[in-house]
C-alpha cells in the first residue's frame, strides 16, 4: 500500500474524513492527503497515531450512547427550529434564488430580536456577517432596498476563508451568530489551489467549520450555490452523484 493510501485509512480511522469518503488518484500526484493527515495530527489534542508500532496500544475512550444522550445540552435556538447555537447550517440555493437577501433578514431580526419574516423567534445577539459575493456597494444597495436598519458587522474584503482570522474575530467580537456568504467563493473560486466544486474535499473545511462553531459556542450559517440543472436533464431526482 501507498504512503498515500496509507495517509488515506489513517484520515478515516481519526475521523477527519467520513468512512465512505473515496480515495482519488488525483490528490495521490500532489501528496494531498500525507500533508492532510500532518495537519490533522498537529491539529488534535496531542496523540499521535503510531502506524505500524507493535506493542505500543492505545486505551481508545468510549462512551455508550446512553451516556452521550444524558449529557446533552438542551438545543439554544438563535433562529427558531431554523439556526441553532454551537452548530453549522448550511443553506444552499440556486443562484439568484434569494440566499444573499434571506442572510441580511437573518442578521437583522437576531440583531433586534424581532420574529424573522414575521414567524420565528429569535433570541437577540451579536451577529457578523462576512460577505465575499458582493461588494461593499452592491452589499448597502440590497440593505437600502430592504429597509435594514439594524447594526450587524458586515464585513466584505474577505477573498477565501482563514480560520486564524476567524478565531481572531470572535475573540474580539464575542459574537452569536457569523453568516458566510458563500462557500462557493470563500472554499472553492477564492482558493485556486483548493478544491474545485465537484471535489468532496470540501468536508476538510466544514466538519473542522462545524467542530469550530461547537467549540465557540455560536451560531454559524454558510450559503452554497447549488449548479443549475442541465437543459438537457430529464429527472429533478437527487443521487449521490
Amino acid at each position: 500500500m501507498s504512503t498515500e493510501k496509507r495517509a488515506w485509512k489513517a484520515l478515516i480511522e481519526m475521523g477527519a474524513l467520513p468512512a465512505d469518503y473515496y480515495y482519488l488518484p488525483s490528490k495521490h500526484e500532489a501528496n494531498y492527503y500525507s500533508k492532510a493527515l500532518q495537519q490533522a495530527r498537529q491539529s488534535s489534542s496531542g496523540h499521535s497515531i503510531h502506524e505500524g508500532c507493535q506493542g505500543d496500544v492505545q486505551k481508545v475512550p468510549i462512551q455508550s450512547a446512553k451516556e452521550v444522550l444524558e449529557t446533552r445540552e438542551a438545543t439554544d435556538w438563535i433562529v427558531d427550529q431554523f439556526i441553532p447555537r454551537a452548530r453549522l447550517t448550511l443553506l444552499a440555493g440556486a443562484s439568484g434564488s434569494g440566499k444573499s437577501s434571506l442572510l441580511y433578514g437573518v442578521a437583522e431580526a437576531v440583531s433586534n430580536g424581532s420574529d424573522f419574516m414575521g414567524q420565528l423567534a429569535t433570541k437577540k445577539g451579536k451577529v457578523c456577517f462576512i460577505q465575499s459575493d458582493e461588494s461593499p456597494e452592491n452589499a448597502a444597495d440590497k440593505l437600502k432596498v430592504m429597509g435594514v436598519k439594524s447594526e450587524f458587522h458586515l464585513i466584505t474584503d474577505w477573498t477565501s476563508f482563514d480560520k486564524d482570522r476567524l478565531t481572531a474575530l470572535q475573540e474580539q467580537g464575542h459574537y452569536d451568530l457569523i453568516v458566510l456568504d458563500s462557500l462557493t467563493t470563500l472554499l472553492g473560486a477564492g482558493r485556486p489551489n483548493g478544491p474545485s466544486m465537484n471535489d468532496a474535499e470540501f468536508g476538510f473545511d466544514l466538519y473542522p467549520l462545524n467542530q469550530w462553531a461547537s467549540q465557540n459556542r455560536v451560531a454559524m450559517v454558510i450559503s452554497a450555490h447549488l449548479r443549475k440543472q442541465s437543459k438537457d436533464s430529464t429527472t429533478n431526482a437527487i443521487t449521490l452523484d
